[in-house]
């Protein structure tokens, strides 16, 4: 259609550099509301700073990772020899998460994309068979 013709255009016009500025300033209205209203998901200004952010970052999210969705960020591990895994799997492993439709939470979708693209290493940790923990370390 010529509206999908005409965002597509507008998306590849828009500066990656504005429109992390824009997100950034977005994201600080959307939180000094927070911080002084008692119903954010009630008050008519918050929803529309809301949406604008949301907005926002989906066109950014397409700016930078590229309009193909769902987006996709793989995890490749190297296990210890003293967990269950090594002896079962080897050395190494992997694992593929799948985000959420920008259309439905694009700011978290967005967070965690930003933190895969700048990690520079983590780890799990198991408390309990049924239970996981990560540290991530980025720049």
């Amino acid at each position: 259609s010529t509206i999908t013709t005409i965002e597509k255009e507008k998306e590849e016009e828009e500066d990656e550099d504005d429109l992390i500025k824009l997100v950034e300033s977005l994201d600080s209205k959307v939180r000094s509301i927070k911080s002084r209203v008692t119903i954010f998901e009630k008050d008519p200004e918050a929803q529309k700073a809301a949406g604008e952010l949301q907005d926002a970052t989906r066109r950014l999210l397409h700016r930078r990772y590229g309009p193909l969705e769902p987006y996709r960020v793989q995890i490749n591990l190297e296990y210890q020899n003293t967990i269950p895994e090594f002896r079962t799997k080897g050395k190494y492993g992997q694992f593929v998460i799948e985000m959420a439709p920008s259309l439905l939470q694009p700011h978290s979708v967005y967070t965690f994309l930003e933190m895969a693209r700048s990690w520079k290493g983590g780890a799990f940790h198991r408390i309990a068979d049924h239970v996981l923990q990560a540290m991530v370390r980025s720049r």
